[in-house]
């Protein structure tokens, strides 16, 4: 279904907090899951407390926004860089 919500992305709050503006900023509407409680208590979420914080988007974005988020997470950095 076009309006299912998917996972795009598992981590820490910092982390979720780039990969949604990242999304946001090309248009694609993704949101926070779990933002107080993975930062409250992130091991009431997962296991040992690391990866409690979820970014999910529709579903119809999703071809859209993996190669992004694939950029973001191989390390590459795929916002622009202002020249000095």
């Amino acid at each position: 279904m076009e309006n299912e919500l998917v996972k795009i992305f598992v981590g820490e709050l910092w982390q979720a907090t780039i990969v949604k503006e990242l999304l946001n900023d090309n248009g694609i509407s993704a949101f926070i899951e779990n933002e107080l409680m993975g930062n409250i208590a992130p091991w009431q979420i997962a296991a040992g407390g690391s990866a409690s914080v979820t970014v999910m988007i529709a579903n119809s974005d999703y071809a859209l926004a993996k190669p992004l988020v694939d950029e973001f997470t191989n390390g590459s950095n795929p916002l622009p860089v202002e020249d000095e």
